[in-house]
C-alpha cells in the first residue's frame, strides 16, 4: 500500500515535470518567433473553454491554440496542445513500450510486407552485419559488399528523428567519401556503433527535385484507425533547406499542407512556425507544385497501417518516385503535434469531438511512464 502511494505520487510529479517542460517549450517558440503569440483573445479563450470542458471534462492549457492560430491565422479550438497528446491522447491510442522495437528502421521489413523502400545496401543489427535478407557477414565482408555500390548512398542510425546523423557517402574507387573528406569504413563504424544502415540513393519525382535538389523531399503522411477503420487525416510535403541533406523540419526544413488532389498549399512552415510562400534556396512557389497520383499514396499508407495493430495513429514518410509511385522511408509512432497543427490545422480534424469523449469516457487509461520514455 505504502509502496503503490509513493510510486503513483514519482509517477504523477514526473508527469507534472513533463508538463512544465511542454509549456516551457511553446513560450521559447513564441520568444523566438514574435509574430507568435501564447496568449488568445477573450473571444477565442471562451470559446476553448466551452469546447474542451464539453468533450474532455476539463479545461486545458490555450498556449498552444494560441500559437498554432498566429502561425496559421485560423482560430480553431479543436487544436490538440502538445502536453495533453503526449501525456494523455498518444498513449491511449499507441502502445508506446513498443515504440522503438516497431521504428527501428533495420526491422521494417520484418512488420511489414507489400511495401516500396529505399534498396538497403547494409545493415549492423546489435552490432553484428547483415546483408540482404538478413544474411550475416562478418566485418570485412561488409565492406567489400559496400565497395560494390559505387556512387552515393546514405548512412543512418536505425534509432534516429529529425534527420539526426543521417549523411550522404560517396563510394569511388574502393574509398569513401563524406562532404569531399576521405573517411574509412572503421571510422564510420565506430561513430554509428551497433546499429545503423547503408541505403542507396533513389530517384524522385522531378517536381520534388525542381522545390529542393539537396535532399529526398517526402509526404508526411498521418494515418488514424477510429473504431476499426483507418483514415488518412492529413499529407504536408517536406523540404530540406540551406544544403542539408535531409527534409526534416526539426534540422530546418520546411513543411507545405498538400491537398487530396496534390496541390501545395500557398505557404510553407519552418520550426519556428515562419511561413515562406517560395523556398528560400530554389525560389520556387510553393503553390504552384501539384503532386501526381495522390490517391495511390492514399491508399498505400492506409494498406500499411493495417498491418500495425498495436497502433492507432501513424506518420510515414513517403518519398515520391520518377513515376509518381510512393516510397517508404520510414515510419513515426509518436509525431510531434504542434508543427503538424501550423500546417493542417486540427490534428485529428472532424473526428476531434468524437475521439475526445471517447478518452474522456473510457475506463481504460494507460500508464503512459511506464509505456513511454521520461
Amino acid at each position: 500500500m505504502i509502496y503503490t502511494r509513493m510510486k503513483n505520487m514519482f509517477l504523477g510529479l514526473l508527469k507534472y515535470h513533463k508538463m512544465l517542460k511542454h509549456q516551457n517549450d511553446i513560450k521559447n517558440l513564441s520568444k523566438q518567433n514574435a509574430k507568435l503569440s501564447i496568449r488568445p483573445s477573450s473571444s477565442y479563450a471562451k470559446r476553448i473553454d466551452t469546447f474542451w470542458e464539453n468533450h474532455y471534462g476539463k479545461r486545458v492549457n490555450k498556449f498552444w491554440h494560441a500559437a498554432i492560430a498566429s502561425a496559421n491565422g485560423i482560430e480553431d479550438e479543436h487544436y490538440i496542445p502538445t502536453d495533453i497528446w503526449y501525456l494523455e491522447i498518444l498513449p491511449w491510442l499507441n502502445r508506446l513500450a513498443l515504440h522503438d522495437a516497431y521504428t527501428d528502421k533495420n526491422s521494417t521489413d520484418v512488420f511489414l510486407e507489400g511495401f516500396n523502400a529505399p534498396a538497403t545496401i547494409l545493415k549492423k543489427i546489435n552490432g553484428n552485419f547483415y546483408l540482404r535478407k538478413n544474411h550475416q557477414v562478418s566485418l570485412d565482408a561488409a565492406y567489400e559488399h559496400l565497395m560494390q555500390h559505387e556512387g552515393t548512398v546514405f548512412i543512418k542510425p536505425s534509432f534516429t528523428a529529425d534527420g539526426k546523423n543521417v549523411r550522404a557517402l560517396f563510394i569511388n574507387d574502393n574509398k569513401i567519401f563524406m562532404e569531399d573528406n576521405l573517411v574509412s569504413f572503421k571510422g564510420l563504424d565506430d561513430e554509428y556503433g551497433s546499429d545503423y544502415l547503408i541505403q542507396a540513393k533513389i530517384e524522385q519525382h522531378p517536381i520534388m527535385q525542381e522545390i529542393y535538389p539537396g535532399s529526398v523531399n517526402t509526404l508526411r503522411m498521418v494515418t488514424f484507425r477510429f473504431k476499426g477503420k483507418i483514415h488518412l487525416l492529413f499529407t504536408f510535403a517536406r523540404f530540406g533547406n540551406s544544403g542539408h541533406v535531409v527534409d526534416n523540419i526539426g534540422a530546418g526544413g520546411l513543411g507545405c499542407r498538400v491537398s487530396e488532389k496534390g496541390r501545395l498549399n500557398k505557404f510553407a512552415i519552418d520550426k519556428l512556425g515562419r511561413k515562406f510562400e517560395r523556398h528560400p534556396f530554389s525560389n520556387y512557389v510553393f503553390e504552384e507544385a501539384v503532386i501526381p497520383n495522390m490517391s495511390s499514396f492514399s491508399d498505400y499508407v492506409i494498406s500499411l497501417h493495417n498491418q500495425l495493430p498495436y497502433f492507432d495513429i501513424v506518420s510515414w514518410d513517403i518519398a515520391v518516385g520518377p513515376n509518381a509511385e510512393p516510397i517508404l522511408i520510414e515510419l513515426n509512432l509518436a509525431g510531434e503535434s504542434t508543427i503538424y497543427q501550423m500546417i493542417n490545422g486540427p490534428l485529428f480534424g472532424s473526428f476531434t469531438e468524437e475521439l475526445l469523449e471517447t478518452i474522456r469516457d473510457s475506463q481504460y487509461r494507460p500508464s503512459w511512464t511506464l509505456e513511454w520514455k521520461l
